[in-house]
């Protein structure tokens, strides 16, 4: 079981690189650091550093896609996109493999927990930005649009 022999801060952010058996493992934020009791010495089995590793990469993704959505609205499937995105960057992988992510689910379900997704009030928001602009576009564009952003018929249809 690998031992963690070092812990450094990073200069620019609130993150700390870890080091097992005097080789760079990983690095966690400063309050993974906290959270999960990691100091010099401690053994970390693989399941542990997969669990904490887990964790990160989804706080990682929900730190952006919250600063994803601070910009505007987005429906369920423009974030999920987004993700999606990010996660074939990062890991230098095709678009078709991120999509199969399990980070995605729990990122998703998190902002939908807290209520920064939701794609009813969303196709509301759309619909009256779209009809107050200077130049209003017709009710079937504007369907066509939400129908291009994931927005249920359903929902479509309610709106």
């Amino acid at each position: 079981m690998p031992q963690i022999s070092e812990i450094t801060k990073q200069k620019k952010r609130e993150r700390f690189n870890i080091f097992l058996d005097g080789r760079y493992a990983f690095s966690v934020n400063d309050y993974s650091l906290l959270e999960n009791k990691l100091a010099v010495g401690i053994l970390l089995d693989e399941e542990r550093i997969n669990s904490i590793l887990a964790k990160e990469q989804t706080g990682t993704l929900t730190d952006l896609a919250v600063k994803f959505l601070s910009i505007r609205p987005r429906s369920e499937k423009e974030v999920i996109d987004y993700l999606v995105k990010k996660i074939a960057i990062k890991n230098e992988i095709k678009f078709s493999e991120a999509q199969r992510s399990p980070l995605i689910n729990r990122v998703i379900s998190k902002l939908k927990r807290y209520k920064y997704i939701n794609d009813k009030e969303f196709a509301i928001w759309l619909l009256n930005s779209r009809l107050k602009s200077v130049s209003p576009r017709s009710l079937r564009i504007i369907k066509a649009e939400l129908k291009i952003k994931g927005i249920s018929p359903e929902i479509v249809e309610i709106v």
